[in-house]
């Protein structure tokens, strides 16, 4: 900029304006150095070089120069890398089944990529012909790497620091009990998932997925019980029934609860299914595989109330009898 002038002849004033540098005003910049630009990615502003020996034999003004300095607001790389650990996934023999990847999601045409063992980018620590955009393994451990702006001469760059840690895939699972009789009980169902971990999550019927392993007040019927990683290391799934009867039934014909009959009787031998008004009167005598009582009699609606019902059934060569109530409305 100086050419070969002395730099200690040169008195240097930067302005943020073209008129302000030809006149030499006092609106330069006071200091350079901790100038922040007001123009998002490119400004251009002007240098005036006063000498400090020479002056114009007419003016007495000093001899100076005005040069234009273009800055250019160069991002540092982008950190698309997770503040939260990568896992590999291994299986109950904990050999690996699935190893990681951590991608900078960076275009590996603009930057250069240096990966490291250890936090920091430790010169020394580097990997061997590691230099892509992404870098999979599976070794746990503390890690980062190295990138650098190569699509401009600013040459920016920054380190990214991540972990890996491992997690167990998921190999079975079961429910406990598979079959629920829920006659009188709460419906409860407890998941059996192995080998155990608490990387899991679990769900019935892909509805919302839980940490808890176990479900209450489950209506009656047959189910998908489902288990997954919390960080994609695979599923499982198993099937459950549970046995039981709705508490009332609305036979208005609207499609909805317009029966009522045994949910859930494939975890069970259902022999016979009795409805009694609340006097004892027989009212229906239900086939084990129909389609339920209607709420009627010879024909007639009757009306909302309670009524009771007897079930003969047989689990695991045993003969057992239920009673209860339910209640029809209208």
């Amino acid at each position: 900029m100086a050419g070969t002038t002395p730099v200690a002849d040169i008195a240097f004033r930067y302005y943020q304006n073209l008129n302000d540098a030809l006149v030499n005003n006092s609106a330069y910049i006071n200091n350079p150095t901790q100038f922040t630009n007001t123009q998002i990615n490119f400004q251009k502003i002007y240098v005036r070089l006063n000498s400090k020996v020479n002056r114009d034999s007419e003016t007495s003004i000093a001899c100076f120069r005005t040069l234009e300095l273009d800055l250019h607001v160069r991002p540092l790389p982008e950190n698309n890398l997770s503040n939260e650990p990568y896992f590999i996934c291994l299986n109950q023999l904990t050999n690996t089944t699935t190893p990681v990847q951590i991608n900078t999601l960076l275009n590996p045409t603009d930057y250069t990529f240096t990966w490291f063992t250890g936090f920091g980018a430790i010169a020394g620590n580097e990997i061997p012909a590691q230099n892509r955009n992404s870098f999979t393994t599976a070794t746990v451990g503390e890690y980062s790497v190295l990138v650098r702006n190569i699509s401009n001469a600013a040459l920016c760059e920054s380190i990214f620091n991540f972990t890996t840690e491992n997690s167990i895939v998921p190999n079975s699972i079961s429910s406990n009990p598979s079959e629920l009789i829920a006659f009188g009980t709460e419906n409860t169902i407890t998941a059996v998932a192995l080998p155990p971990s608490n990387d899991y999550l679990y769900a019935i019927d892909g509805a919302s997925f839980q940490e808890s392993p176990t479900f209450t007040n489950i209506l009656p019927g047959e189910y998908t019980l489902k288990v997954i990683s919390k960080y994609g290391c695979g599923e499982a799934t198993t099937t459950f029934i549970i046995a039981d009867f709705p508490n009332f039934f609305t036979p208005n014909g609207d499609g909805y609860n317009d029966t009522w009959n045994i949910v859930g009787s494939q975890a069970i031998d259902v022999l016979s299914i009795y409805i009694y008004d609340r006097y004892g009167k027989l009212l229906k005598q239900l086939a084990p595989d129909g389609l339920g009582w209607d709420g009627t009699f010879n024909g007639e609606l009757l009306p909302a109330s309670d009524y009771w019902f007897k079930l003969i059934y047989t689990k695991d060569n045993v003969t057992k009898e239920y009673k209860s109530h339910f209640t029809l409305k209208r």
